[in-house]
């Protein structure tokens, strides 16, 4: 998760650049429980990237975007062992986190600079009540659990799904009382009336539990719930645009198409994946053939597993993958945008635990066949290859493809900083600093922040916009060195510029990446 950090991904987007302002907003003293840039932001993230920031001077960044989402991601890899031992045992736990740890779906979503990677985060101490509430009907779980759904809406929009979760969990808890009541033949009225006492207490006692789940919760909720009266647009705006046809008309039944999404949600971990660019290699799988297959594999033996133990907590961990997977499948007017790896994120820790079973049961079927020594030393040459080589899968997936991929979409804002800091200087302002706009290119933003100052604001439109500012406010080009970052096909502005700076310099710069050329004409002189 740290390796190469600083190059991958290569550079920021604007996506990225909205992260960084409201971060520094929080630096500057600047506080919101919901940041409203971009649609809408949930607030965890922007508290702690300036934390990050400091502790490690590198300042408002995209280093520090990174390295805030890459510490998350790696406390994920301990509670998932945690979250393996309360479903299974240990030993899975330790399997679960090793999957984890080499896949490059979760590699992809550490590094990635959002804070979409809270939701497993958060999701997994979730899971781990919610199944010791169910096994147990102790109060303190379900406390906790209320405490995580609370904490889980100021993540990531993901997270409005746990309270869903939560009466999945408390349905889980209650259906087999109330089957085995309901199942009672006449003539065993003994039995009946105890199994129904014995439904009435785990209906009347779960029912508490999770009021008191929703009441924590909803504790926490508040500030959130005045973001909510005073700004629903801005917290419901994404939701709303991907579910309903309030942005763009939906094309086709709506049930249809979410039939559709959850299908290809279901077959995104071994068939095609997300298409977007910035998260993944579009197309892939987000889980390697091995990884993959051993996914099939534990998903036939958990329903196996659900059989034979009657545990409701085995059942609910499938139904809570299930509703985890609606944030992205829900995205009917915008079906293109699923499968995502993004806010299908939550089924993390469920999908890599039924993953790692198999390994599990191989090395304990092994051992119970052959013995303690012979099941050993046969299954652990097994499980290494395994491991091992999806590792290698994984990082030539996101070490090599990924990041071919990524350099390729992405603009070089980077490059672009670089270029100008060797015109104006290390220690230089940019005040002379001005991009001239074309469609679809730069965001100024990026560059200000890549060049050290994200107060950067100096754009300029268009050709017109550049004519009137010449025209109308001279002193604003006064700063000598005074550069123009300019689309490379943009030549009616070099055409302008090169009139009214005869003195100016048109230079072309290369870029590591065919086709992301583009000019720095240069005033130096009067």
């Amino acid at each position: 998760r740290f390796y190469r950090l600083n190059s991958l991904p290569a550079e920021m987007t604007s996506d990225h650049v909205e992260k960084l302002l409201d971060s520094y907003d929080v630096s500057q003293g600047i506080y919101h429980i919901f940041f409203t840039r971009n649609g809408g932001r949930e607030a965890i993230q922007f508290y702690f990237v300036p934390l990050i920031a400091s502790l490690f001077g590198t300042g408002m960044s995209f280093l520090s975007l990174k390295l805030a989402s890459v510490l998350e991601a790696v406390a994920l890899i301990p509670l998932i062992i945690a979250f393996g031992r309360e479903m299974v045992d240990r030993e899975t736990g330790f399997y679960t986190a090793a999957l984890l740890a080499i896949s490059w779906w979760h590699i992809s979503l550490s590094r990635l600079a959002l804070r979409i990677v809270l939701t497993p985060l958060i999701f997994t101490a979730l899971l781990i009540v919610l199944a010791r509430g169910i096994r147990t009907g102790k109060r303190k779980a379900w406390v906790w659990a209320g405490i995580w759904m609370g904490i889980g809406v100021y993540a990531y929009q993901a997270l409005r799904a746990a309270p869903l979760v939560a009466i999945a969990a408390f349905a889980a808890a209650v259906a087999g009382p109330i089957y085995r009541a309901v199942r009672t033949g006449a003539g065993a009225e003994q039995e009946t009336a105890h199994n129904q006492l014995i439904a009435s207490n785990a209906v009347s006692r779960q029912a508490l539990n999770l009021a008191c789940a929703g009441l924590i919760s909803i504790a926490i909720f508040v500030p959130m719930l005045r973001v909510w009266h005073d700004f629903p647009e801005q917290l419901w705006m994404r939701v709303v645009n991907r579910t309903t046809n309030s942005e763009v008309a939906i094309s086709g039944n709506p049930g249809h198409i979410f039939v559709d999404n959850l299908k290809d949600a279901l077959l995104m971990f071994n068939k095609q994946g997300d298409v977007a660019w910035i998260s993944a290699v579009p197309g892939e799988p987000t889980m390697d053939i091995i990884t993959g297959g051993l996914l099939v594999l534990g998903l036939v033996a958990w329903v196996a597993r659900i059989r034979a133990r009657r545990d409701p907590a085995d059942g609910f961990i499938l139904l809570a993958g299930l509703i985890m997977l609606l944030p992205s499948a829900l995205a009917i007017a915008f079906p293109i945008e699923n499968p995502s790896i993004t806010r299908s994120s939550g089924v993390i820790p469920i999908v890599f635990l039924l993953a790692a079973w198999p390994l599990s049961l191989i090395r304990q079927r092994w051992k119970m066949v052959f013995g303690h020594k012979t099941g050993l030393a046969l299954a652990a040459p097994l499980l290494l290859a395994l491991v091992v080589s999806a590792a290698l899968i994984n990082y030539d997936i996101y070490f090599n493809d990924f990041s071919v991929s990524y350099q390729q979409s992405a603009l070089n804002p980077g490059e672009v900083a670089e270029a100008v800091r060797g015109v104006i200087g290390e220690d230089g302002t940019l005040e002379g600093v001005w991009l001239q706009g074309w469609p679809y290119w730069h965001d100024y933003r990026a560059i200000g922040i890549e060049a050290g100052d994200i107060t950067f604001h100096n754009a300029i439109l268009d050709v017109p916009m550049l004519l009137t500012l010449i025209n109308d406010t001279p002193e604003q080009f006064a700063t000598r060195p005074l550069v123009f970052i300019i689309h490379p096909d943009d030549s009616e502005a070099r055409t302008v510029l090169g009139s009214y700076f005869p003195h100016g310099e048109s230079v072309l710069y290369p870029s590591e990446i065919p086709g992301k050329e583009f000019y720095l004409f240069v005033v130096e002189g009067q």
